[in-house]
């Protein structure tokens, strides 16, 4: 092979989850180092030499590291303290890379993330401020106006773009755009401000990844969602074809993925369970499938059955493991010393990293890092328990019981708050209410919802006991749908349509009518904005649902319908037309389920009067003389089902009737009886 690296110019990132981001303090960790240039630039105490005999190190820092991140041209680090430091790598005359000296960040900021792309360090701090270095100019950190009245609890970066994900479930991306790693979906090769990606809002998101010229984005119940390069199938689409927007990873659906993480053309995700798949390139074996081919879909890595693997991390065209019994396994490029044995150049199998003998018996290794052509792992003198799955925000009864109970002026501000901040967000919405029992919510797909609709419903009816609580979530919510997408990606944006069912239910029965008149129509016309496959996903969702619940789901619209019909005159336009086919699509969802889990259809029907009727067959009629179908009034007669039998007789007598009348008027004459 090469005898010496290439040098791509770059920079790969692990993005750790929220738990390692924010973890408590680490005591008496231990870093370990192998790889391209694994002891340089750092300020060593003495005993730092320790080796295996593979080109791994125990480095003797003097201080604890909680997160670490390797560029192409510079490696930076977070101390326990919240302090950043960074190393510069150069290259000698004879092209030799060679790091500089460690160089403390002047920062007031306390720091919980760092991130490297080809000369840049991001910082962000435990605020949710998120500042950057251009290593090649100083060492002070700027912050970035965009996120200034932005919190940011996440952020990634490839190898010139970055991806940043707000505490209020939002992406942003901003950075070079040449092979649609942005997501915007626009031709622009670079853009310096960061950008937020509107098919993202909806989703409830927990993590975002970037490498090279890939992004990812995690979904709470463990979708996942890829864009721009895909030359190597790095995005696991099962083709080559790059995407210049967000696309769901179908093939990962219900594998309860719980981590991301990606290298330059390739790309490892872990699941729940410990299982781990990779896809994209496999020049250098880097996916660990005993081969060194590319492979277009995730394919499990076999060689690691029956390790429960906890963390995933990969550089630049290698690959890091670890176990649960913190074992440390790497496969992948390793001609740098960056796989940590010996035994092949580039292994194509998930290999054991010769760690120093103490580690084994002493400190055990607690997390692991890649970049680049280097590797990285702290220790820790006792193990602590810990979760790969990302944690769930949900509404618990505790909380919901503080919004109801009896407060002050200055408490009852910050529940008001807290109320608007839940029910005016998408990717909040559809994260509350999660079924966790036995993680259930993993499994969420086009024919399961994942939502608990037993918590939801006692939750909806607390709330709808106190008017004043009531009424905010009612404000949050009108304020909520007119940022909906019309096609959201993925099917967890969808959960909020069927948990506003319930939510309807509860504010008519104890709201104000005029209010939840007008919110249930907002509700309606947000739904008619979905694609039609939408529709049947929501259609599927709540057919699955329980008898009782789809009745009373049924007469929300039910309703909202029965008081248009009363109005004088009714009106037949986006109103009425809205209120229809949302019925219409719960009917059609009814008469797909097997019969015996069907509801009767005589749940559909709302009283008619003779009055309306006699006016919505006179339209009705008048229509089929009608060119533009487009200016066509909605009328009752399109939806039958809505019409139970008597309703149907006495519409079938006053057609009759007016039939009747024809044959002895003229058209005129019978339009205007």
């Amino acid at each position: 092979m090469h005898n010496k690296p290439i040098r791509f110019r770059f920079r790969l990132s692990e993005v750790r989850h929220k738990e390692q981001l924010t973890g408590p303090h680490r005591h008496s960790t231990r870093m370990l180092s192998w790889g391209e240039n694994c002891q340089q630039g750092f300020r060593l105490r003495d005993g730092s030499n320790v080796s295996a005999g593979d080109g791994v190190h125990l480095l003797n820092l003097g201080f604890d590291i909680t997160d670490l991140s390797a560029g192409h041209s510079v490696l930076a680090f977070i101390k326990s303290n919240g302090d950043a430091a960074i190393i510069r790598t150069t290259e000698s005359q004879d092209g030799r890379r060679v790091r500089g000296k460690q160089k403390l960040v002047k920062c007031r900021e306390k720091i919980q993330a760092v991130f490297c792309d080809d000369h840049t360090v991001t910082l962000l701090s435990k605020g949710g401020k998120v500042l950057f270095v251009d290593t090649t100019r100083t060492y002070i950190p700027r912050p970035l106006e965009a996120f200034c009245n932005i919190p940011v609890s996440q952020v990634a970066c490839g190898s010139q773009h970055s991806v940043a994900l707000t505490k209020g479930g939002q992406v942003y991306t901003w950075g070079r755009n040449s092979r649609g790693q942005l997501g915007l979906g626009r031709s622009e090769t670079f853009i310096d401000s960061p950008q937020r990606l509107g098919g993202l809002s909806a989703l409830p998101l927990v993590l975002v990844a970037a490498g090279g010229e890939q992004s990812f984005a995690l979904c709470v119940s463990g979708a996942v969602l890829g864009w721009g390069r895909n030359d190597c199938g790095q995005l696991g689409l099962g083709d080559k074809a790059d995407r210049p927007k967000p696309t769901p990873v179908c093939y990962l659906n219900t594998k309860k993925s719980s981590h991301i993480s990606c290298g330059k053309e390739h790309t490892a995700v872990l699941t729940k369970n410990g299982a781990v798949f990779t896809f994209g390139s496999g020049q250098y074996g880097q996916l660990g499938h005993n081969s060194f081919c590319d492979e277009l879909r995730p394919r499990l890595v076999a060689e690691l059955f029956g390790a429960k693997v906890t963390k995933i991390a990969c550089g630049w065209h290698h690959t890091l493991v670890l176990t649960e019994s913190r074992r440390v396994h790497s496969f992948g490029r390793g001609e740098c010393g960056q796989l940590g044995h010996a035994e092949e150049s580039h292994p194509s199998v998930p290999l054991p990293v010769q760690l120093p003998q103490d580690t084994n018996h002493g400190p055990i290794i607690e997390n692991i890092y890649a970049g680049g052509n280097c590797s990285f792992a702290t220790s820790v003198k006792e193990a602590r328990e810990e979760s790969n799955t990302a944690r769930v925000s949900n509404v618990t009864t505790d909380v919901i019981d503080k919004w109801v109970s009896e407060c002050n002026s200055k408490s009852w501000k910050k529940i008001k708050g807290e109320i608007l901040r839940t029910f005016s967000s998408a990717s909040s919405m559809n994260q509350i209410f999660l079924d966790q029992s036995n993680d259930k919510h993993l499994q969420t797909s086009s024919k399961y919802c994942g939502l608990n609709m037993s918590h939801a419903r006692h939750s909806f009816k607390k709330l709808s006991r106190k008017d004043h609580v009531l009424a905010e979530v009612q404000d949050a919510v009108l304020l909520l749908l007119p940022s909906l997408d019309e096609m959201p990606e993925g099917v967890e944006g969808l959960r909020i349509f069927l948990l506003l069912n319930e939510l309807l239910h509860w504010i008519q029965r104890h709201g104000t009518r005029g209010t939840s008149t007008t919110l249930t129509e907002a509700v309606a016309a947000a739904a008619q904005r979905l694609s039609a496959e939408s529709l049947q996903v929501l259609g599927d969702w709540w057919s699955s649902q329980t008898s009782s619940t789809k009745v009373r789901h049924v007469g929300v619209w039910k309703k909202a319908l029965s008081e248009i019909l009363c109005s004088h005159p009714v009106p037949r336009g986006p109103r009425l037309r809205n209120l229809l086919l949302v019925l219409q699509n719960m009917y059609n969802a009814n008469g797909r389920v097997a019969e015996h889990q069907r509801i009767p259809e005589q749940t559909f029907c709302v009283e008619v009067s003779q009055t309306f009727l006699e006016e919505d067959l006179r339209i009705w009629r008048s229509m089929s003389n009608m060119k533009v179908l487009d200016n066509r009034p909605f009328v009752l007669c399109n939806f039958p089902f809505v019409m139970d039998l008597k309703s149907k007789k006495m519409a079938f007598d006053i057609y009759a009737t007016i039939t009747q009348c024809n044959r002895t008027t003229t058209p005129n004459d019978w339009n205007t009886q």
